[in-house]
């Protein structure tokens, strides 16, 4: 199984606000994938990021980290709105994002 093999989360639902700037504020940044296209491409940017992500009912949050001008995969946050609430649909299994989702994951 490799590193970045999707996890299904079942949890409550979340702030995404919250774990977008935790996501900003570790030092990431962040490419907003709607199922189309990269919707918004390496931002830092936490209310352009929402923006984007309030206008979709689905989308994956790739989070990036910036080193020597490069930008390098660390995994994706799948978020899914229901009943006007929002909910991780799905992670990357990797140490960095489950840092970023602890205080949401109850499983």
């Amino acid at each position: 199984m490799d590193s970045y093999s999707p996890h299904y989360f079942t949890g409550a639902s979340i702030d995404a606000r919250k774990l977008v700037v935790s996501a900003l504020a570790t030092g990431y940044n962040v490419t907003l994938f709607d199922g189309r296209r990269d919707a918004l491409a390496h931002s830092t940017d936490a209310d352009a990021i929402m923006a984007m992500l309030n206008a979709a009912n689905e989308c994956d949050l790739q989070i990036y980290k910036a080193e020597n001008c490069a930008q390098f995969f660390v995994g994706f946050i799948t978020l899914a709105s229901a009943n006007g609430r929002r909910y991780i649909a799905d992670y990357s299994k990797v140490r960095d994002i489950k840092a970023l989702i602890a205080p949401y994951d109850s499983t």
